[in-house]
């Protein structure tokens, strides 16, 4: 909060603005004042302004020719407010009181990738035991049942002993292809030899 006061006495110093620092700001002919007229009709302590919190107050120091808040001859202490006009002996003042706003710091919106990011981390942030790594080599438990690893030969017992292999299973293929082949060429034959005959006799 900013206090000042503002000059309304005719002269040269009118409309100027005089700060009021500090918690307590003394006028009077005192040297220990921080506003000091030279006017005899101004007391040694004349009167303090008086900031607490964001409230001004002003307090008449018993003074000779006392001081006046808009008209009104002040007993004590009164509370001050933006505009009003003080009187002490020949000098005029208002009010201008000041109430700084308070910086808004502005929060930058939360993006969807954001959200997808925070929701990542909250996820990986489990209790769960880390899962040792698998070893190279494979063990009993990690070997389906009815199934070969290569390395590892099935029981006799086991179905996939009789289960062909695969290249045994390529040789049967071209054995019977062989055959077919075997048996289209001997129809061939047999039907060509037929022809022949037939021809002979007519």
């Amino acid at each position: 909060m900013k206090v000042s006061l503002i000059v309304k006495s005719p002269g040269k110093m009118e409309n100027k603005a005089i700060s009021v620092p500090g918690s307590q700001f003394l006028i009077g002919r005192d040297p220990q004042c921080q506003l000091r007229p030279s006017s005899p009709l101004i007391s040694n302590r004349h009167c303090a302004f008086l900031v607490r919190g964001e409230k001004v107050f002003i307090r008449d120091l018993v003074s000779t020719n006392g001081t006046s808040v808009n008209d009104k001859q002040v007993q004590g202490e009164v509370e001050l407010q933006n505009g009003d006009k003080i009187s002490l002996g020949p000098l005029l003042f208002s009010v201008l009181v000041e109430h700084e706003a308070p910086v808004k710091v502005p929060v930058p919106a939360a993006s969807g990738h954001d959200d997808d990011l925070a929701a990542s981390l909250l996820l990986s942030m489990t209790d769960e035991p880390a899962v040792a790594p698998r070893s190279e080599a494979p063990t009993e438990t990690d070997i389906p049942a009815g199934t070969v690893e290569h390395g590892v030969k099935p029981s006799a017992g086991d179905p996939a002993a009789t289960a062909p292999e695969p290249a045994a299973k390529e040789d049967a293929a071209t054995a019977k292809l062989e055959q077919v082949k075997q048996a289209q060429a001997d129809t061939s034959i047999a039907a060509s030899a037929i022809l022949t005959k037939y021809l002979r006799r007519r």
